[in-house]
């Protein structure tokens, strides 16, 4: 389960502070950076993460970073941070605590473990991708996933009522691939050129590629009122309410930690 109090050390205790009002709180989800064949950040992962530690944009209250449990996931929000702590005009939260936003343990593993590596030879990362969210024995695993992801933005969302007025903050997340491809096209609404609804189509989009990802932008007004969206690639769009409130639902049915070790298919394959 998703025990960890993220947002704890951002609220403010005080009485008579006002909360709630005025507030934007990102919550970004970004891969991973660069890796090599097993499965470790690479060189080139490293130096690009740290160059968007010293480029990012970074809200005025400051930015957490927060990682999956893998090695490659840890070494990029770490050399990220190296970034971030070359400036000094932000705020660094005090703590790089991992959470169990894990990848799930795959009850076929070996299957999907097979058949992936056999799609990247052919088709490089994004024919991976794209067979990893198509095979049926993937999907109860990819929503237990993505379940998890849904209901920690419910749980900052929820938490952003508490943050003081006129705040801004960004709690980032490095994580992986699947899970915010998986989540765009369950939980995010998209529209076609002609403003008709569409989903996100993994058959014919990129691959999220290393360091990219969503930013889920939550700002509050002056009455405490929610203004929610989600900013992919350039595009805003629109959460999906109703499957967002049903993946946090299934998630407190059926919570779980995911894979907390390092486990590369490539070598188990």
């Amino acid at each position: 389960m998703i025990k960890e109090p993220v947002l704890e050390n951002l609220l403010k205790k005080e009485r008579n502070i006002e909360l709630g009002k005025n507030v934007k709180l990102i919550i970004s989800f970004i891969r991973h950076g660069d890796k090599t064949e097993k499965g470790e950040l690479s060189i080139l992962g490293y130096e690009e993460a740290k160059k968007l530690g010293k480029n990012k944009p970074v809200p005025k209250n400051g930015i957490k970073i927060i990682t999956s449990p893998f090695r490659r996931t840890k070494d990029t929000g770490d050399a990220e941070m190296e970034g971030l702590e070359e400036r000094d005009d932000l705020n660094i939260l005090n703590q790089r605590k991992r959470i169990n936003l894990a990848p799930p343990d795959w009850k076929h593993f070996d299957i999907i473990a097979k058949n992936a590596k056999e799609a990247e030879k052919i088709g490089g990362q994004p024919a991976m991708q794209r067979y990893v969210l198509s095979e049926p024995l993937a999907q109860n695993d990819l929503e237990k996933w993505t379940s998890a992801l849904a209901y920690m933005i419910d749980r900052y969302r929820r938490g952003s009522h508490k943050l003081k007025a006129g705040s801004e903050y960004e709690i980032q997340h490095v994580t992986h691939d699947i899970v915010i491809a998986d989540f765009l096209r369950k939980a995010v609404i998209f529209k076609n050129e002609k403003g008709e609804r569409t989903n996100y189509d993994f058959n014919k989009e990129e691959a999220i590629n290393y360091l990219e990802g969503f930013n889920l932008i939550i700002k509050l007004d002056e009455n405490g009122e929610e203004d929610i969206k989600i900013l992919f690639r350039g595009q805003e769009v629109d959460v999906d309410e109703k499957k967002l409130s049903e993946l946090v639902h299934k998630y407190k049915e059926n919570p779980h930690s995911g894979r907390m070790t390092n486990q590369d298919y490539k070598e188990k394959a």
